[in-house]
C-alpha cells in the first residue's frame, strides 16, 4: 500500500514539475509577432514588426527611413523599396535572445540597390517586453549597417563590384517591443493595433 501511494505521489510531483517547466519555458519564449519601436543613429522613432519563428527563422517588416530629402545618411540614397528582413534567431540564456538579419533594398525600377544588416541581442524584460540598446537593457546591443551597391559602369544590370556604406557596420540602434497579442501596440508611438 505504501509503495502504491509513493508511486502516485511521485507521478503527481513529476507532472507538476513538468507543467511548471512548460509554463516557465512559455513565459521566456519570443516565438510569435512583436510590435517594436526602433531608433537608429540620427533618426527618430519608427515602427517595425518582428516575427520569431519556432524553427529559428526571423523576419521583420520595417517603416524606417531609407531615402530622404533631408540631410543625413540616407539623403537621396536612391532606395525606393524594401524586401523585408530575413534571418535567424537563437536563445542565448533564460531571457536573452539574438538575431542576425539582412534586408535587400531596391531602386525606383525594382533593381537591387543595397542591403541593410542587423545584429542584435534582446532582453525579455520582467514586464514582457523585448529590449535592446536602451538604458533599461544596457547589456544588450543592436548594431546595423546600410550599404549601397556599386555596379560596373553604374549599370544595375551589371555585376555588383563594391559597397558604399551610408551607415557603417557597427552603427548603434535600439528597440523596445510588445507582443502583438498584448494589444499594447508600438511602444511610444500613437499607432493603433487591433488584435481580435
Amino acid at each position: 500500500m505504501f509503495r502504491t501511494a509513493s508511486r502516485v505521489a511521485l507521478a503527481v510531483a513529476a507532472a507538476l514539475i513538468a507543467v511548471a517547466g512548460n509554463a516557465m519555458a512559455a513565459s521566456t519564449s519570443v516565438t510569435g509577432a512583436w510590435t517594436c519601436t526602433v531608433v537608429r543613429a540620427g533618426t527618430i522613432e519608427r515602427p517595425i514588426i518582428f516575427t520569431f519563428g519556432a524553427d529559428g527563422t526571423f523576419n521583420y517588416s520595417s517603416a524606417t527611413t531609407i531615402n530622404s530629402a533631408v540631410a543625413g545618411p540616407v539623403q537621396n540614397s536612391g532606395f525606393h523599396s524594401r524586401g523585408g528582413g530575413r534571418g535567424e534567431w537563437t536563445k542565448l540564456s533564460t531571457n536573452v535572445f539574438r538575431y542576425d538579419s539582412i534586408e535587400l533594398l531596391y531602386d525606383a525600377n525594382g533593381n537591387a540597390a543595397g542591403s541593410f544588416t542587423v545584429e542584435s541581442t534582446l532582453l525579455l524584460t520582467p514586464a514582457g517586453q523585448l529590449c535592446s540598446g536602451r538604458p533599461e537593457c544596457q547589456n544588450q546591443t543592436t548594431v546595423i549597417s546600410l550599404g549601397k551597391y556599386q555596379f560596373e559602369q553604374n549599370d544595375p544590370d551589371s555585376d555588383i563590384n563594391g559597397v558604399t556604406y551610408l551607415l557603417p557596420p557597427g552603427t548603434p540602434a535600439n528597440a523596445l517591443c510588445n507582443r502583438l497579442s498584448s494589444g499594447a501596440g508600438f511602444p511610444g508611438l500613437p499607432i493603433p493595433v487591433n488584435v481580435p
